[in-house]
């Protein structure tokens, strides 16, 4: 259904005079059990003493309409099986985000690793899969960059704590030089996390209200919200809530679920003479914000910083105390700056990280075993595969070619690689290979490739007659 519903545009092109004959596109959307969508037409049938007849015009059309729905059933399954194998792929991943808060994908330049950490980001965001199909994905990244729940920056050697956490700003003021603590990028970023609202759901009533309504029994009288009304009993499906002890009247369970469903659907109080109900509702949503019955931390709307080059700073220092937040979610560090009085710095559990790291890059320092620990490593290796669903074969034999320069065929170190490097470190990535036409493969080769490996050759990477063997590469 979702490969259908992503490449629905692209079908009714095809199939110009097809509709949704039974179900509807909500139903496409939102399936339920035991109910079905039909897209297609109708067509006139008689019936006869025989039987049901077709006219002979109208067979034909039906036979031509078989044909003309083969490319776009060929489409469709084809699309199913990429976002199949997506959600292979990345299913572990996110599992693995969840349970850590913070990772990084790690590999050799051009193996989508940004890309990757976009995908993942959509998914946790907005709990859609990313689409297998290209024109499909791009809308959902552009839905993604506009997104107020996920950030994108890319760390450098000069970056400093001063630019990612809390830092000093100078501003002239009446003449004189002010002073003045700011937040930076990932505080900024946290206290946004810290401010989102929680996900109520309907579900929630009838889960839990049996549990409220034990607090109440065992509490009666219980006070609500504002100290002026007081529940003083409890009957078969309703309360017996006083106003300040001059007048009571019973608020039927059904209207307090009715107030709570208003509420949570950003309805207008209901005034009037309401005012119990929704001071009822308010308390039960005060009770599942605190009851150990339900984590409403994992119900938070999520939010997702990607650090493009995360090693290019010195992580350590960036950081400062940080590092022990990026542990313990939900306590508190202190920061080096006060700011408002308070120095106080608290990462939320609905703030997620993921960086990217080139492995080749020796510019660059290592991770310290402190930082290492608290996050987890995935590597995004080069992949054949994906160069293969563009369908070029001069590409798949380049890379095949340049991938000889790392490792042999028994999959042994080649001569050409310095033993100081592991191939999955450095190998060029897939990303540097995927190109349909050959002639942009051409121009990849020369201006790219080429380049790259005669930089491996400058680094001691590539070594003995490997720049003989670049030189000679051709599409």
């Amino acid at each position: 259904m979702q490969a259908f519903l992503q490449l629905e545009d692209k079908i009714r092109n095809q199939l110009k005079d097809y509709e949704i004959i039974i179900g509807s596109r909500q139903l496409l959307e939102k399936p339920e059990f035991d109910k079905f969508c039909l897209f297609g037409k109708i067509i006139n049938i008689e019936m006869t003493s025989e039987g049901f007849t077709i006219k002979d015009e109208l067979f034909e059309e039906l036979l031509n309409d078989c044909k003309r729905q083969f490319e776009p059933y060929q489409q469709i399954f084809e699309l199913r099986n990429k976002m199949i194998e997506l959600n292979d792929k990345y299913e572990p991943i996110k599992k693995l985000l969840e349970y850590k808060k913070q990772i990084i994908f790690q590999g050799p330049p051009g193996t989508g690793k940004t890309y990757t950490a976009k995908d993942i980001a959509y998914e946790i965001i907005f709990d859609r899969q990313v689409s297998g199909e290209p024109m499909e994905r791009k809308k959902q990244m552009e839905e993604l960059q506009n997104s107020d729940q996920f950030k994108l920056i890319q760390f450098h050697p000069a970056y400093s704590y001063e630019d990612f956490v809390r830092g000093i700003s100078a501003r002239e003021n009446n003449g004189s030089i002010e002073y003045n603590t700011e937040d930076r990028v990932l505080v900024k970023f946290a206290q946004d996390a810290i401010k989102e609202k929680v996900i109520y759901s309907y579900d929630d009533y009838d889960k839990f209200f049996p549990s409220f309504l034990k607090m109440i029994k065992e509490n009666i009288p219980y006070e609500l919200n504002n100290s002026k009304y007081t529940i003083k009993g409890v009957g078969s499906n309703f309360f017996d809530v006083h106003d300040n002890g001059k007048h009571f009247r019973k608020v039927r369970f059904e209207a307090i679920k009715s107030t709570y469903r208003e509420l949570i659907s950003c309805q207008p109080p209901l005034g009037g003479g309401y005012y119990m109900e929704e001071d009822c509702s308010k308390k039960f949503m005060f009770f599942l914000n605190n009851s150990t019955e339900i984590d409403y931390e994992k119900k938070k709307q999520k939010y997702v910083l990607v650090i493009d080059e995360i090693n290019r700073a010195n992580l350590p220092s960036v950081l400062g105390e940080l590092i022990y937040a990026l542990e313990y979610r939900g306590e508190f560090v202190e920061s080096m700056y006060e700011k408002d009085g308070v120095r106080n710095i608290v990462l939320p559990p609905n703030l997620y990280i993921i960086g990217t790291m080139n492995t080749a890059d020796r510019s660059v320092g290592h991770i310290d075993y402190a930082i290492r620990r608290r996050f987890s490593f995935v590597d995004i290796l080069p992949e054949l595969s994906i160069i293969q669903t563009c369908g070029c074969e001069k590409a798949e034999e380049l890379f095949k070619e340049v991938a000889k320069l790392f490792v042999k065929d028994n999959g042994r170190p080649a001569d050409t690689l310095s033993p100081e490097f592991q191939a999955d470190n450095v190998m060029l990535g897939h990303s540097y290979f995927m190109e349909q036409d050959e002639e942009n493969l051409k121009v990849r080769l020369v201006y790219e490739i080429i380049p790259l490996l005669m930089e491996y050759v400058k680094d001691g990477i590539l070594i003995n007659d490997a720049e003989t063997k670049i030189q000679a590469l051709s599409v």
